[in-house]
C-alpha cells in the first residue's frame, strides 16, 4: 500500500503507511528503506539514518520480507535485491550525519 501512495505522489501517507508496517514487523527492510528515503527526501537526516540502519538490520536477519519465490507483480522490483540495498543503505549512512 505504502508503495503504491509514494507512486502516485502521496509520499507523506506512504511515511504514515510505511511506519504502520514497521510496527508490525520492526524488522521489515524493504519498508525501512523505503521510509528512510522518504525522511531523507522530506529533510528529516537523524530519522533517515535511524531507518536506514533499521533496514541494515532486517537485510543481514532476512526477516520482514518474504522471499522468492512470490509473485513479482504485487512487489516493487527492489524487494528482489536486497544487496542493491544494503548498498544504497550504507551509502546514504555514509553521507548523513552521525546520530552515534
Amino acid at each position: 500500500m505504502a508503495d503504491a501512495l509514494e507512486s502516485h505522489g502521496a509520499e507523506i501517507r506512504a511515511i504514515e503507511t510505511y511506519r504502520k508496517a514497521l510496527f508490525l514487523e520492526p524488522l521489515h527492510w524493504f519498508a525501512a528503506y523505503r521510509l528512510a528515503a522518504l525522511r531523507e527526501k522530506h529533510g528529516y537526516p537523524k530519522k533517515a539514518a535511524q531507518a536506514y540502519r533499521q533496514a541494515l538490520e532486517g537485510i543481514s536477519k532476512r526477516q520482514g520480507l518474504i522471499e522468492p519465490p512470490f509473485d513479482i507483480l504485487r512487489f516493487p522490483l527492489d524487494c528482489l535485491r536486497p544487496q542493491v540495498i544494503r548498498t544504497q543503505a550504507r551509502e546514504a549512512l555514509g553521507r548523513l550525519p552521525s546520530t552515534v
